[in-house]
């Protein structure tokens, strides 16, 4: 495939963590010395779902990518693939699985209010499945707490960029920023 076609989408970028200096010397480092990456790539609109840096870097040295095309109907499922993919891996800090979990909430909001309308006009043999419990949603699918999914939101309602972004890479707790901005107020 031709890389010149390809495209990085900025709010997809987002989704994933950015490599430390560190992080991103050492990958140069094991292209440079062979290992072709595989990239994740939306098509028909060619964007890159997984592997932005890899496919940077390639693209920097003028290397080739393995290329998993990957079909998917519209930008939501686009960006839901990235998420779950994201909350896959074995390495997000507690606080970043939250914060990408949280992308799913006004979906489960509106099915909360879905049943809810059902419910009301009693209609309660037509609701299939469990109750929605939003902020239990949000943990299951992070894997951590209810009461880490407040803190976390909580964190984030400080708009304490540095402190969000420590949490966000794991350098300190969810508990730790939740107790600094308790100590702020």
């Amino acid at each position: 495939m031709n890389t010149n076609d390809v495209r990085i989408d900025e709010e997809f970028r987002l989704l994933s963590p950015r490599l430390t200096e560190e992080q991103r010397r050492l990958r140069v480092e094991q292209i440079t010395a062979g290992y072709q990456p595989t990239i994740a790539l939306w098509s028909p609109h060619n964007i890159v779902l997984d592997g932005v840096e890899d496919f940077e870097i390639c693209r920097e040295l003028g290397l080739s990518v393995y290329v998993d095309q990957i079909d998917l109907p519209d930008r939501k499922a686009a960006k839901e693939w990235i998420i779950r993919n994201e909350l896959s891996r074995p390495c997000p800090a507690p606080f970043h699985r939250v914060e990408l979990a949280l992308h799913f909430e006004p979906g489960f909001k509106a099915e909360a209010r879905q049943r809810q309308v059902y419910a009301g006009r009693g209609a309660k043999e037509n609701l299939t499945g469990p109750s929605v419990n939003v902020r239990k949603r949000i943990a299951a699918l992070a894997e951590v707490s209810e009461d880490t999914v407040m803190k976390v939101k909580e964190i984030i309602k400080s708009g304490d960029s540095d402190l969000i972004d420590k949490a966000r890479r794991g350098v300190i707790s969810v508990n730790r920023a939740c107790r600094i901005v308790r100590g702020q107020r």
